[in-house]
């Protein structure tokens, strides 16, 4: 009968597992994912439990029918968890709404009001169910423990076994339950359990009774009750054992996610193995806990081995990383780090029931004690824990702490097993006090710069932080700084002198403000390295940013000293230091423009951003035509993640574009609205903050365009959209699977829904045709490894004009290493003769030839003043370049020779250079070739910015613009032919001997001189290797 009673609650710990995993979400979406709403919930949660167990070990005494009670039990957590906890969550996000509400301004922080609404709310919710729960032991070991032989052995198999169906629950609900059912579904089948639990329990009641009367006629009375201030004593120790515990299970499951990840599939895999080590502890504790006196001493050992795994854990993550691209190798390692420590953990439990239990009918009351006081300082050490301890002293100065409240522990126990042997206690807790004294953990750098989406990310530590939702690094590398948040990816921080870097986030502001050029207000969520801040136009007067994580803003403060703009100082800004929903939900105020950048949907503080529920609050929280904009990285989706993240902003806005600036990037745009970005620019739009983003015209901004409303509702149909309730990004497992969308397979899913071509035969057919040759060319740039890009250039060479078309053919030709390129531009030149894009294109090997290319009388003024600026510029004709400047000037960025004009003029500028002149034609020249190779990049327009550097004194230009060098050809030579190989290592080895003048000065620059020359050195080697070996 025991077996079954066991089994029964072996179903309870895994329901409350699963609740416990549901109710962390649910509150999520009404508190929000701050440190103080997180910490609400823990605290109402175990709060409960410890509540419910020291009002069971009063009234345990009067039960007569403890199964029928246990049964009641279980019968009560499953109703009031699926009739009254949903109902009662709508009523506190309400109330929430109501008292705090209507703020003028997203608040910044959890005010005392907003702590006491969310302590209060969520103890009300959770805390009644979860009082039953806590009851649920002290009512079993009223009816299992008979004898004095049972107490220990009983205590510890009931605690294993409910820990172990915890542990069941922890992967269910990771791997089948939230995946599968969504959150209230899976508060269902966990209420199932309960109530399967209760009808068992109540089947056996009427056996036990029997069996009970029995066993009573020779019931061991065991050993007389002990003093109170032994019991108080181990009582203490078990709630310093409680802080102990959950301030390692805080600080594993914090370093580990490293190494397993951050989503519910990783958590749920972690909690696993941290308990099933507590569930294995508490059976070994049990077979451990046979006698009194004994198990005094298993619990001093036990807090001991806590202190002593704890370093060994340590020393293996200081001392050894995993293989990150095998799982296997994951498995092991967090096994082997969080295992043995768990171990030790678990068996303190049945030990001090153990120790405290004087005789058989004390149990239920003595482990009630037990079990509560443990409780409570597991809610302690875990508050503590994530919100003071380890964001105040870091990792390693938790693991020092704990280590040290192990060892005093330890001693403690030691002071009652050797009370009659002063000189051994003493010398046993010299030892303990010692062992803390001698460990001096070094910060886990290592450990915390990689992720499985990265692996080791590389570069020096410049700045280390933990806070109290993520860890921050700044690691610097040859390129600039990347930051990190728990290892992973947030944003790339280039240095002063640097090209420019352009990314999805470039646009997002720009991009808004040509939807709305009327826009004056603009909410940030999530500042990451600030970029989308640098990139804001000047019409936006106001910016608000929330960013959940204060670290992550002292990051960018401590680069602001490192970087050529500091976007913290921008004047427009405003820093919200807040979780987004909560913020949101608590002000009245509107925006002309919300950006939500959130960087990995599938963690805790982001996965709710991209729901259908955050969407409707983003957009009762914009003005009447306002737009919305989200951020999403295809390295984090599939097609059906891509698909429903689509159907997500299609159920809510009503209208609908996406974007994809570059292979890599997504963005959505929602408005009520209609969206038309590319009819807000004009010919004054090309302003510096336009430019500086990638956006030199109207074609740039359609070359990104893939879908409009329809088009994206056509691409969403038959898809569920992303809910709270059913988060498909939270529970994803693309990661694991290691199947995101590639840049090819992103292009194939999007090109049958594909919108471009049909815009430009729009345009066209109103008599605004679009350089679709430019557009073609700018794809096959920024998506050099999408090959569904040539598919979309044959779709919109249908709609160009005729030698748009054949151009455009051709620029696929070339760009897939075909040699019928220069046939397919000369015979479409014999066909329309007058076309000087095909012209151009045909000269265009000829143009550093010592005499004029053949034909140039046959092009349009423009061209031919191009054509003959390089004649006179490799005449060394500067004046007669000079005279030329106000029409290469005028050069549309659409042009064909837009990037030959403007290589004249860098190049002018560049011979001009003079100590009086120095700064204005440098930065004319650099902006010139910035602009250039926007839209056209070249190795060639790089090595003239090397010389800008040079020339005016510019080491930071001079450097950085080496190392891009290095980087394109290394990543553009496999495509080069023999004759592009052999004049790109010229400029490879003219860029490296330019820099000997730096090298030879000494100090800082030189030792970054050396770094950059070695691979600039590198990428001539490249170079002078067979195409073959590539």
């Amino acid at each position: 009968m025991f077996a079954l009673v066991a089994l029964c609650f072996t179903l309870s710990g895994a329901s409350a597992l699963i609740f416990q995993v549901a109710w962390a979400r649910q509150f999520a979406v009404v508190l929000g994912t701050s440190e103080l709403a997180i910490a609400a919930v823990l605290a109402a949660f175990m709060g409960g439990l410890a509540l419910g167990a020291f009002a069971a070990g009063h009234f345990e005494r009067r039960v007569r029918r403890p199964l029928h009670v246990y049964a009641a039990l279980e019968f009560g957590i499953a109703i009031f968890a699926v009739v009254f906890v949903p109902g009662l969550i709508w009523l506190l996000n309400a109330g929430v709404i109501v008292l705090l509400g209507n703020q003028t301004a997203p608040p910044n922080g959890v005010d005392t009001q907003a702590a006491i609404t969310f302590f209060i709310g969520a103890l009300l919710i959770i805390g009644a169910p979860a009082a039953l729960m806590g009851a649920t032991l002290p009512i079993l070991l009223r009816f299992s423990v008979l004898e004095d032989r049972h107490v220990g052995v009983r205590t510890g198999v009931l605690y294993a076994l409910n820990t172990l169906g915890a542990v069941v629950g922890a992967l269910a609900s990771a791997f089948v339950l939230l995946p599968l059912l969504g959150v209230s579904r899976s508060t269902w089948f966990a209420a199932g359990l309960n109530l399967v639990a209760g009808v068992v329990a109540l089947t056996l009641a009427n056996a036990w009774r029997k069996e009970r009367d029995k066993t009573n006629d020779g019931l061991a009375t065991g050993a007389a009750a002990d003093t109170s201030f032994r019991v108080y004593a181990l009582l203490l120790v078990m709630l310093g054992s409680g802080v102990v515990s959950f301030l390692h299970e805080v600080l594993w499951t914090r370093l580990l996610s490293h190494v397993m990840g951050g989503s519910i599939r990783s958590f749920g895999v972690m909690l696993a193995t941290f308990l099933a080590g507590i569930a294995i502890g508490g059976l070994c504790g049990g077979l451990l806990a046979r006698r009194r006196e004994s198990a005094i001493l298993a619990l001093t050992i036990a807090q001991l081995a806590v202190a002593v795994c704890a370093i060994l854990a340590w020393r293996t993550i200081a001392g050894s990383l995993p293989d990150m691209t095998s799982e296997a190798s994951r498995l092991r390692y967090c096994f082997k780090v969080m295992f043995p420590l768990a171990l030790a953990i678990g068996v303190t439990f049945p030990l001090a029931v153990r120790a405290v239990t004087g005789a058989p009918e004390e149990t239920a009351q003595r482990s009630a004690q037990v079990y509560s006081w443990n409780t409570i300082g597991c809610v302690i050490g875990a508050t503590l824990g994530a919100f003071v301890i380890i964001p105040a002293v870091r990792y390693e100065g938790a693991i020092q702490l704990a280590v040290f409240g192990s060892s005093v522990l330890a001693a403690v126990g030691a002071l009652f097993v050797f009370s009659n042997r002063r000189i051994t206690a003493s010398a046993l807790m010299a030892g303990a006090l010692a062992l803390c004294l001698w460990f001096r953990p070094p910060p886990p750098t290592e450990l915390v710069s990689i992720s499985p989406l990265i692996g080791s990310s590389g570069g020096g530590v410049v700045f280390y932080g933990v806070g109290r939702s993520a860890d921050v690094l700044l690691l610097e590398r040859d390129d600039g700084y990347y930051l990190r948040t728990n290892g992973l990816p947030e944003a790339f921080i280039d240095r002063p002198g640097a090209p420019p870097y352009h990314l999805g986030e470039t646009w997002m502001a720009p991009l808004a403000a040509l939807a709305r050029p009327q826009a004056r207000s603009l909410l940030i969520v999530g500042l990451g390295s600030g970029r989308t801040v640098m990139y804001a136009p000047g019409s936006i007067t106001s910016i608000d940013i929330i960013e959940l994580e204060p670290q992550v803003i002292a990051a960018n403060r401590f680069a602001s000293a490192r970087r050529a703009f500091d976007p913290l100082s921008d004047p427009r800004i405003s820093l919200i230091e807040n979780d987004a929903r909560g913020a949101l939900s608590l002000t009245s105020r509107q925006y002309d423009v919300i950006i939500s950048q959130p960087s990995h949907p599938w963690t805790a503080g982001a996965s709710h951003l991209y729901t259908r529920e955050f969407l409707d609050l983003a957009k009762a929280h914009l003005t009447r035509d306002g737009v919305f904009v989200q951020w999403i990285g295809t390295d984090y989706l599939d097609e059906t993640l891509l698909r429903a993240i689509v159907a997500t902003a299609s159920s809510v806005f009503a209208h609908v574009r996406v974007y994809r600036p570059s292979e890599r990037t997504i963005l959505l745009m929602g408005s009520q609205a209609s969206i038309d970005p590319e009819a807000g620019w004009t010919a004054t739009t090309s302003s510096s903050a336009f430019r500086a983003a990638g956006m030199l015209a109207r074609e740039d901004v359609a070359s990104a365009l893939v879908l409009d409303s329809n088009a994206a509702r056509a691409f969403a149909a038959g898809q569920r959209p992303v809910t709270d309730d059913h988060n498909l990004f939270a529970t994803s497992d693309v990661l694991e699977r290691g199947e995101p969308l590639t840049a090819s397979t992103a292009g194939a899913i999007l090109l049958p829904q594909n919108v471009l071509p049909r815009l430009v035969g729009a345009y066209r057919a109103r008599g605004e045709p679009l350089a679709t040759n430019y557009i073609v060319q700018r794809l096959l740039n920024l998506n050099s490894h999408d090959r569904s890009v040539g598919d979309l250039a044959t779709l919109l060479a249908a709609e160009a004009t005729p030698d748009q078309g054949i151009w455009i053919r051709a620029a696929v030709a070339r760009s897939a290493r075909s040699e019928s390129a220069d046939g397919l531009l000369s015979q479409g030149l014999r066909q329309t003769p007058t076309s000087d894009l095909l012209r151009f294109e045909t000269m265009r090997p000829a143009l550093n030839a010592a005499s004029i290319p053949t034909g140039t009388s046959l092009l349009s003024s423009e061209p031919r003043a191009v054509v003959n600026a390089v004649h006179l510029a490799n005449s060394g004709d500067w004046d007669g370049v000079a005279s030329l400047e106000s029409t290469l000037s005028g050069v549309a960025a659409t042009a064909p020779w837009a990037s030959t004009a403007a290589r004249v003029r860098a190049e002018w500028r560049i011979r001009m250079l003079n100590e009086t002149n120095s700064a204005a034609l440098s930065a004319e020249a650099i902006e010139i070739i910035d602009v250039a190779n926007t839209a056209h990049p070249t190795i060639e327009l790089l090595w003239l910015r090397m010389q800008v550097g040079e020339r005016s004194g510019r080491h930071d230009v001079e450097l950085e613009t080496g190392l891009a060098l290095a980087r394109a050809v290394q990543r553009e030579s496999g495509q080069m032919s023999d004759a592009e190989r052999e004049r790109t290592k010229v400029v490879v080895l003219a860029s490296s001997n330019l820099l000997w003048p730096i090298l030879t000065g000494g100090g800082r620059d030189a030792d970054r001189a050396r770094r950059v020359r070695y691979r600039l050195d590198r990428a001539a080697q490249t170079l002078a290797r067979p195409r073959s070996l590539h």
